[in-house]
């Protein structure tokens, strides 16, 4: 039998923590990002919203959303096109994920690195996209000052999150957006978009590995 010590979970850090208190934060504003902590951007467990998808397992598909919205909004509006709905619509959101799902996560939920590429590369050359070839295309890096500099440069980073211990990190194995990072004692921090409707602080060690966009 666990201790009871043992039971208590690790919890999303939506706060900045006292330790980073003071301390500058680099990369895209809040106001840039907040709106992807709405409900039809979130990857839940529990709820199947009125939307239409069950997010569970499928957190791959939403971060590539939401990287493809955050860059076509601020970036290239070609990136986007023919879309059938409005970007503030709801179904917008709803559309965009079914969209990527299929060719991000089957047969399957879950995704690694070469899936969500697999996915971004497909909807660049969908009727979906009027995206410049060579433009943006993903990549996977473990280089954190590439991580670095795409969040400094404005560029959102998707990271693969790989603590299963459920005390070290509430998120298990999971896709995240990172938008902005802080510096403390040669230990660099990230803020992300969790797909669990929060903006939240993670930890260094929590990542496995991300997808960066060439720019």
């Amino acid at each position: 039998m666990l201790k009871k010590e043992e039971k208590i979970q690790a919890r999303v850090i939506r706060s900045k923590p006292e330790f980073l208190a003071g301390l500058d934060e680099h990369g895209i504003d809040d106001s840039k990002v907040l709106f992807y902590t709405r409900r039809q951007w979130i990857n839940s467990t529990r709820t199947e919203y009125e939307y239409g998808y069950l997010g569970f397992g499928i957190c791959g598909s939403v971060c590539t959303a939401i990287c493809l919205s955050y860059l076509n909004n601020n970036f290239d509006n070609q990136i986007i096109v023919n879309e059938p709905y409005s970007f503030i619509d709801g179904n917008f959101a709803k559309w965009l994920i079914h969209l990527l799902k299929p060719r991000i996560e089957p047969p399957l939920p879950g995704a690694f690195a070469k899936d969500i590429i697999r996915g971004i590369r497909w909807f660049y050359n969908s009727p979906y996209s009027n995206i410049k070839k060579g433009k943006l295309l993903p990549y996977k890096t473990k280089e954190v000052h590439q991580y670095k500099k795409s969040i400094e440069d404005g560029y959102p980073v998707m990271m693969y999150l790989n603590k299963i211990d459920k005390r070290i990190s509430p998120y298990g194995l999971h896709w995240v957006v990172a938008y902005q990072y802080i510096e403390k004692q040669n230990k660099t921090f990230y803020k992300v978009i969790d797909t669990w409707g929060n903006l939240a602080y993670i930890d260094e060690s929590l990542i496995k590995y991300s997808v960066c966009f060439r720019y």
